[in-house]
Parts: C-alpha cells; structure tokens; sequence
C-alpha cells in the first residue's frame, strides 16, 4: 500500500463544504445516512456505502484514500466512527485523476466515491486512552513514547513545553520536563527534541489523523 494521498493535507480547506454536503445527503450520490426516508433517524449500523456514512450530519469529519483504500471519519453525537472501503483500480486511477481546482470536484469526487461498499466500520471510542492508560506513560521518554507507537501531530508550544502527539486515532497534550533556550521554535526536530526528555502529564485533546492505518 502506498503512502496516502497527500490531498489529507487539504481537507480542512474543504471541511465547511463536506459538512454542509453531508448534512444535505451529499451532492452527485444517493446516500441516506441520518434518515431512512421515512424520517426515521437511521443507525450508523445500518451504514452499507461510503455514501451512507458521508450522508450522516457530522460535526467533523476528515477523509484521505490510499491507492486501493478509501477511508472516512465521521463524529455522531459524542462519538467518532471510521469507515474503509476497498478502492477498484479504475476508481482509484478515476480519483487519482481528479482536478482539485475544478469547481465540480466534490460532486465528481461524490459521484465515485459514494457507492463503494463499506468493508470496515469502526467505533474509535474504545482506542482513546483512559486517564489511566495517560498515566501509565508519565515518567517516560518522548523516545519511549515514539517506541509505544506515538506519533508528532499538529504542533507544539515551547514556552510550555507542550507537544501535541497522536496515539492511534487521537490526539494529546504531551508536556515534558524541562525547558529550552531555542530561538527558533519552527525548526526543531520534534522526536528528536523529546527523545531524551521525561513525560510530566498528559491530556485528551480530540481526534488527530484518524484516516492514518498504515
């Protein structure tokens, strides 16, 4: 499987028009997530196509897709749900294709994507830490904590020596011992800098790339 498409990078630019499609049911698809027609509420159990789940009024979502994966995340109430779908080569090459400038991108990109068939649906919630799963790392090593599986996510505060780390789907507040004395906060090695520094506390944030199942 190759390196994820780096179209994840741009998802926040179009995070406003997702939310307002998927509250819509979508454009270019005929997913029916959140309603069964009847105005019934339907069940996220009951999602078949990535139409499905796209169609569910979500307050955040985030998608990306591999060369023969797709994958969407989607929150519903207080819980966040991940669903794969298995790419066919010309669907793949078809969104490979894709112009993202082109005004008509997320229709086309609705059109093929919405009748895959979902071969995974995953309820996150029970891969977040519990407070005391967060504990159990204090004392440690930012090198330890890249050996367990963290990951750098979205940034860092120096002053508070405040790095933001992704643990699977989520993302914490991770604050080390110490201080530092650069001057150049935008140009550090983050696992580096932390390798050798020790885990004071660490805190739930919200979701961090999610979409990441490599």
């Amino acid at each position: 499987m190759k390196k994820k498409i780096v179209r994840i990078l741009v998802v926040l630019m179009v995070m406003a028009a997702m939310l307002v499609l998927a509250a819509c049911g979508g454009a270019g698809g005929s997913g029916s997530g959140g309603s069964d027609g009847s105005g019934a509420s339907a069940s996220v159990d009951d999602i078949k196509t990535v139409g499905d789940a796209m169609a569910f009024s979500s307050e955040e979502s985030q998608r990306a897709f591999y060369d023969d994966v797709l994958v969407y995340v989607f929150k519903v109430d207080d819980t966040y749900y991940r669903v794969i779908a298995d790419l066919p080569e010309e669907t793949s090459k078809a969104l490979w294709d894709l112009d993202f400038m082109d005004e008509d991108y997320e229709t086309k990109y609705n059109d093929l994507v919405y009748p895959l068939e979902i071969r995974e649906l995953e309820d996150l919630s029970e891969q977040k830490l519990s407070q005391e799963e967060m504990d159990a790392f204090v004392g440690k090593t930012g090198k330890e904590l890249v050996e367990a599986g963290w990951r750098t996510g979205m940034g860092y505060n120096l002053n508070d020596m405040e790095f933001w780390l992704d643990y699977g789907p989520f993302e914490y507040a991770v604050v080390f011992d110490g201080e530092t004395d650069s001057t150049n906060f935008d140009d550090i090695d983050e696992e580096e800098f932390i390798s050798e520094r020790t885990v004071k506390s660490i805190e739930y944030l919200s979701i961090g790339d999610a979409t990441n199942i490599e």
